[in-house]
Formats: structure tokens, sequence, C-alpha cells
């Protein structure tokens, strides 16, 4: 198809010793809607490159004084491709020879003068569409690989195994999204056998989220141990200290000891207590800002016993807002329900009662955001 006046979009190089060439070819052009550039040899045209004005496309005279078109060609090719640089030789001359010579010094296409206009303008279409295909493709590569350097980041912040204790079965998941969010979780055994156990979530997702998480599990590891409001009180002065701006953490700490359990949250879903005693599920939710959101926040701490065979449950937003194919999400409700229906099972088969609750929730539809479940339960 021919591109109508006015539709072009693009900056391309003309080079050309003749001024009339130069002329007729910036009239076609602009008239089209380009923008234009004219060089009057390739000397003039590899500066105007070099200074960094490089266009989105050349269009280039073969037989030129001092600097033929191949020679130019053949410069220019040393620093981009033919994706990023389509380059479009133009002759008098039409032999097979010249032909070949073009395209082995690297030019995309070979026009013949006197150049059909329609023809020119297809060409210069085509070509442009090629180039901005290859820039949107490398463009997905390099998001592709930012999610997976931010995967990588995130995966290696988790504890490779929750630990062994007496008193506690411990069973975790995590799946991440395609588009990789910021969520952590970690345990923090202490000598006297109780434990910290945290469950965060990173504003955002990518590099950034990855780097949130990173932050916490330093400043954690750094931090003297504390009781779980301190600690995240502590937290909101480093985050606050480093400048995060717009990125922020929701925090869950649990410090576990015996039968008891001492909860503090940082805007982190409930936290869910399934009773043995009479398969009743407690909510847990006294929560505050995201670390980093303002200095001097306080964080509420709440204290409650454990039973044997009681069970702890942490989570990120992922499960509760799990949508299925007509974008309804899954709820706490439910996940509250399947708790109960299943608190009596072991923290593994509890961790996979849950995930299958929210895979049968999506149908098969795209998981929207990481689900991570942490249950802990006493023995």
């Amino acid at each position: 198809p021919t591109p109508a006046a006015g539709t072009g979009s693009g900056r391309i190089l003309i080079v050309d010793d003749e001024p009339i060439n130069l002329q007729v070819l910036q009239n076609i052009l602009t008239l089209a809607g380009f923008e234009v550039v004219q060089a009057a040899n390739g000397i003039q045209a590899l500066e105007i490159v070099e200074s960094g004005d490089v266009p989105d496309l050349v269009l280039l005279d073969v037989m030129m004084p001092r600097m033929t078109g191949f020679e130019v060609t053949r410069r220019l090719r040393k620093q981009f491709s033919g994706n990023e640089l389509p380059i479009l030789l133009v002759t008098a001359k039409n032999q097979v020879s010249d032909l070949m010579e073009g395209l082995a010094s690297g030019a995309n296409d070979y026009l013949s003068k006197p150049v059909s206009k329609n023809e020119l303008l297809a060409r210069i279409e085509t070509h442009l569409s090629l180039s901005r295909a290859h820039t949107v493709e490398a463009e997905n590569r390099r998001k592709t690989e930012e999610f997976e350097r931010a995967r990588s980041i995130q995966l290696s912040m988790l504890p490779e195994s929750p630990p062994q204790l007496d008193s506690f079965e411990i069973a975790v998941y995590l799946e991440t999204a395609t588009e990789v969010g910021g969520d952590y979780y970690d345990f923090f055994p202490q000598e006297d056998g109780s434990f910290y156990v945290v469950a965060g979530d990173a504003t955002g997702h990518g590099i950034s989220a990855g780097m949130m998480v990173s932050m916490t599990k330093s400043a954690l590891r750094a931090l003297d141990v504390q009781s779980p409001h301190i600690l995240l009180r502590q937290l909101n002065q480093v985050f606050r200290g480093v400048h995060v701006q717009h990125m922020k953490m929701a925090l869950n700490v649990v410090y576990v000891r015996e039968d008891q359990l001492a909860v503090a949250s940082a805007a982190m879903p409930p936290v869910f207590v399934y009773r043995a005693a009479d398969g009743s599920v407690e909510e847990i939710l006294n929560s505050s800002l995201p670390l980093g959101s303002l200095r001097d926040l306080e964080y509420p701490i709440d204290v409650f016993q454990l039973a044997v065979g009681d069970v702890m449950l942490l989570l990120s937003d992922g499960l509760p807002e799990t949508t299925d194919r007509d974008m309804e999400p899954l709820g706490y409700e439910a996940v509250e329900e399947r708790l109960k229906a299943c608190g009596g099972l072991g923290a593994q088969e509890i961790v996979d009662q849950l995930v299958e609750l929210g895979t049968s929730h999506r149908d098969g539809s795209a998981l929207g955001d990481d689900v991570t479940l942490i249950v802990v339960r006493r023995v």
C-alpha cells in the first residue's frame, strides 16, 4: 500500500552531492510527514551521525566524490546493525554487481534512479516498520531479562527451607506472578527455642521491589533482636533514612515463644489463628502504615496464646486478591473458611489446601500478584 501524504513518522537523513536531488527528496519526504536532515556528501553524513544526531533511516546516494555510498554504509555498519539504522542506497547504476556490492556493504535496500515517489515512500515505511518491530522486540527482551533478574534477587532473599523446631511444624509457599513483585518471608530462630517469622510485600514490581526486599532483609539481620513492634519502628527509621521515596514495604513480624504469639504489622493482611479446641479462626489485624511512609510511626503489638494443635497463617494479599475470569477476587472470608475446614491437618497439607483454593478460583486465569503462605502449627 502507498503511504498517504502526511502519514510518515520518523527522522530521515538524506545524503546526495546534487542539490537538486536533495531538494526533490526533501519535498517528497516532508510532504509525507517525515522530519528530514540533509548531508551534501558522505563525510558530512558521518559527522552528523557521529555527533549523536542519529536518524531513524538513511537515504544514501551511491556515486559521490571523496566517499561513495558503499563506503559510508560500511562505516555506519561498524556502529549500527541493519535493524538499528536502516540504510537505503539510491543510484543511477542498475547492474547486478552494484546491487550485490550495496547489500554486501550492509545496505538494507537498493533503489534505482529515477526513483518513483510511491515506491520510495513504500520502501521507507517498510524498513521503518521492521526497525520499530525490532526495537519493540529488543525492549521486550530487556524487560524479560529485568524480570528474571528481579525474580532471581527475590528468590535469593528467601530461606532455603523453614527451620526445624521441636515444638512447631512449619510449611511455606511462594508463587511469583508473571510480573515480579516483592513478596518476602524469613525466619530468625533464637538460641532459647523461640523464633521470629516475617512476611512482607514491597510496593511495585521488578528490580525496585527486589531492592526493597534486599534492604529489608539486610536491616533485619543488622538490627538487635527486639519485640516485633520495636523492630518495625526501627525498620521504618531505616527506610526513612535512606529516602526510598515512593517505594514502601508492608511487613508482618511475629515472635513465637512456647505458647505465645506477639504480632505487629505494617500494612499487611491479617494473621489468622486456627484454634484446635473448637475449630474456630481468629483474625489478628492491628495494622499501621507501610514502612517508609512517615517518620516516628508507632506500631501496636498484640499477644495471643497458641495451644497445642493451633495454627498460625501469615499471608500476602496475593491469595485473597486472586481473581477469576470475571475479575472477582477470592476474598479473605474464603481463605478463613478454608482454614477452618483444614486447620486440623498438618502444616504442609494446610498449605496445599490453600493453594488449591486459589488455583480453583483462578480457573486458568493468570496470577496477578505474588502469593505467599506461611503456616506454623504447634505440635
